[in-house]
């Protein structure tokens, strides 16, 4: 929903305002800060395409094994600029729910 229709407005759907992701690299705190990072790989690879490879869930969590694929077509200060090479990019990630909403969510995955 968010990724594959380039929908950034969606997060507000299923994410709390106040949602904490704990990226590998860094936290993000709120659903601003998630969208602000989020926005730059759809410059970088405007094809880009996720797939939930399984899914589990049990209580107040959800884990997803997803593979993420798109052509580095856009220049940006992390990516440099296009090399119109595909990449492929392999993680998990594990949501925690309240009230229906995501409020905390830790990312792995194998840049």
């Amino acid at each position: 929903m968010v990724f594959n229709q380039r929908n950034l407005d969606a997060l507000y759907e299923v994410n709390a305002a106040d949602a904490v992701w704990h990226q590998p690299d860094q936290d993000l705190q709120g659903l601003e800060e998630v969208k602000r990072r989020l926005a730059r790989p759809f410059e970088a690879f405007p094809d880009l395409n996720v797939s939930v490879e399984n899914a589990i869930a049990e209580g107040d969590k959800l884990v997803i094994r997803y593979t993420i694929r798109g052509t580095h077509q856009g220049e940006t200060e992390e990516f440099g600029p296009p090399t119109e090479k595909q990449m492929e990019l392999k993680g998990i990630t594990m949501h925690r729910f309240e009230g229906g909403k995501i409020v905390e969510e830790w990312e792995r995955y194998d840049r």
